[in-house]
């Protein structure tokens, strides 16, 4: 429902002439929106809001994390990992990009590759919070292969 509004007041902004800022204007309702899923549990809305927004806004690295994060909500890891490493494309020196990455490899059982992501988000900050935990519970998985 809220998609819908969202959708019809974008598209009545691109007929303006301010079409940058009528984007900008869109691609923050798409991210609040699909914030608004998440926490109404929609996991449905939640992927259309942040696919929306990657499709008005591919070089936007939040876009594609937010799609990445709804794709792992719902399970569907491999789309996942394209859009985190899109991300890391797009912002390859922010750590918590790269534990994004690691949490989907690692769901998908790619453990060297997650370990390897845990590890590098460490090198790129090592104050960021969750990697060493999640290095930590990845590692005895790979010690049982």
């Amino acid at each position: 429902m809220f998609l819908a509004v969202v959708i019809v007041m974008h598209r009545r902004d691109l007929s303006s002439n301010k079409i940058a800022a009528a984007r900008c204007r869109a691609l923050l309702c798409f991210l609040s929106l699909a914030a608004c899923a998440t926490t109404a549990g929609d996991t449905e809305d939640e992927v259309a809001a942040a696919s929306r927004a990657v499709q008005l806004a591919p070089h936007d690295a939040e876009a594609h994390c937010r799609l990445g994060e709804s794709l792992m909500r719902r399970g569907q890891h491999e789309e996942a990992i394209a859009s985190f490493r899109r991300t890391i494309d797009l912002e390859p020196r922010r750590a918590e990009r790269l534990v994004c990455l690691g949490r989907a490899l690692k769901e998908q059982g790619r453990l060297d590759e997650a370990i390897a992501c845990c590890r590098r988000s460490i090198e790129l900050d090592p104050e960021v919070s969750c990697a060493p935990e999640i290095c930590a519970r990845i590692q005895p998985l790979e010690a049982k292969r």
